[in-house]
């Protein structure tokens, strides 16, 4: 990758059962070495974490690559966790779709999320809901989630 090159990746990991046909969904974007991660967790999960954005919204919480728990836990550390996977990625140079997508996630565009508050973990919104709306933010942008990301159809109002 050019290291003038903007990436935006949606990346995705096994839910720990009974939820393992379905994913979690979360956002990574690069620009040179700056490496970050957004996503949206249950309120319950991390309340009052440091890398708490706004609402239920985390930004680097985890590594790139960490994934969800094998199994349901309230602890953060990184021990037994699946590997998240890179599903989609879009990059381009300045004025491209992934430039536009860079700037609106990295420059404050998140803190729009009209669900920051809410969360439902079956009916939405949940993680896959906010990474949908993300993606819906520069239309015609290329990416997308997998069909295991239960919540990516929810209607934001």
């Amino acid at each position: 990758m050019d290291s003038q090159e903007y990436k935006v990746s949606v990346y995705y990991s096994r839910m720990p059962f009974p939820l393992t046909p379905w994913v979690h969904c979360y956002v990574v974007t690069k620009f040179q070495d700056t490496i970050n991660r957004y996503e949206v967790f249950h309120p319950l999960t991390i309340n009052d974490h440091p890398g708490q954005y706004k609402g239920s919204i985390y930004k680097n919480v985890f590594r790139q690559r960490d994934g969800m728990k094998y199994y349901p836990t309230l602890k953060l550390d990184s021990l037994h966790r699946f590997i998240g996977k890179e599903y989609s990625t879009i990059t381009g140079v300045v004025e491209s779709q992934a430039h536009k997508l860079y700037q609106f996630i990295n420059n404050g565009g998140l803190m729009k999320y009209p669900c920051a508050h809410k969360y439902d973990m079956i009916w939405g919104p949940n993680s896959n809901s906010f990474i949908q709306w993300v993606i819906d933010q520069v239309p015609d942008n290329g990416l997308h989630l997998p069909h295991s990301a239960w919540g990516k159809k929810y209607k934001h109002d």
